[in-house]
């Protein structure tokens, strides 16, 4: 679905070919949402040269092979479920092998990237001080999406549990979601953001290194952002290259949201001494509590808790407990 001349095919036969920037999409029974999202790159990636490495999660719906027809450069069969971190670990490691890169370009396959949308990101990461760059996101009918966030703390997860998207003005201390609408509209460092799109340079993947496989899925966006800052860097929002999300790709179920809310308690504690880990955990079961109506709230509570067991998944390695 590329114009030809602007990707950067893998040639294991011949000379590795240099591109601008290897494309990694982790799927997981995607073939509904892998055409839309190649359609849309091969306008947003201007005159760049591109490599796209598709990595699929042991999907049963056709992925493989709709990627394939969509004209990736490398549709690589996980084997098992590594979850996303382990798949874009498997994927940035084969984009390297198939020739130079100058930076990697992490999608979810829900996306739909608007015309132009990495030309601009590259052009923003060109900064010498900028280690990663991430887009505006939007939903289906192009309200901006509030994806920027701020580093966890026990003030903001008390804030975000108690009150949600109410009082949006509140200080930043209580609040981990950035809800400021200036916030969206100009170039400005950020702390992390959601992990359906980041730019990361490729000196700056060599520093970091692999993404903490240990997550499975949610939170190792925050632990990778927060090891890009540590080195240095700075994780800018460029509110000109935008990108749709259905947020439909992962689905949810009970068992994703008893993980995410089992990671944020992991991702806090591999900071933080036991006695801080034990307040935020607290806060963690309370958010889930407080929000008991909503399907999988008291499942995920009880996981976090310690008290029941944490979710598993199809044909991927068993998720661990946090102990206290």
């Amino acid at each position: 679905m590329f114009p030809e001349g602007r990707t950067a095919p893998a040639h294991p036969d011949g000379p590795l070919s240099h591109a601008d920037c290897s494309i990694v999409i982790v799927t997981y029974n995607s073939a509904d949402d892998i055409p839309g999202l190649f359609e849309s790159l091969a306008d947003a990636i201007g005159d760049r040269s591109v490599r796209t490495v598709v990595v699929d999660n042991c999907s049963t719906d056709g992925t493989l092979e709709t990627a394939k027809a969509c004209g990736a450069s490398l549709v690589i069969d996980s084997g098992r479920n590594l979850g996303y971190a382990g798949g874009i670990n498997l994927g940035r490691r084969a984009a390297r092998e198939a020739g130079p890169t100058d930076s990697f370009l992490v999608l979810n396959p829900d996306l739909r990237l608007d015309p132009g949308a990495i030309d601009h990101m590259l052009k923003t990461i060109e900064r010498p001080d900028v280690g990663a760059v991430v887009p505006r996101l939007t939903n289906e009918q192009g309200a901006t999406r509030h994806s920027q966030r701020r580093e966890p703390s026990i003030p903001r997860a008390f804030g975000e549990a108690v009150f949600g998207a109410r009082f949006a003005g509140r200080p930043s201390w209580l609040s981990e979601e950035v809800r400021e609408g200036w916030a969206y509209e100009q170039s400005i460092p950020v702390d992390w953001a959601t992990g359906a799109a980041i730019l990361v340079s490729s000196e700056v993947d060599e520093i970091v290194g692999d993404w903490d496989e240990t997550f499975f899925m949610y939170s190792e966006e925050v632990d990778y952002a927060r090891r890009i800052r540590s080195s240095g860097f700075s994780i800018m929002y460029a509110p000109g290259a935008v990108a749709s999300h259905s947020e439909g790709g992962s689905g949810q179920s009970p068992e994703l949201t008893a993980l995410k809310a089992l990671n944020r308690v992991r991702d806090y504690a591999k900071l933080h001494g036991r006695l801080s880990s034990a307040v935020h955990r607290l806060i963690v079961i309370g958010w889930e509590l407080l929000r008991f109506r909503q399907p999988g709230r008291l499942y995920a509570a009880r996981v976090v808790a310690g008290v029941a067991p944490p979710p598993s998944f199809p044909d991927a390695p068993p998720v661990e407990p946090v102990p206290w």
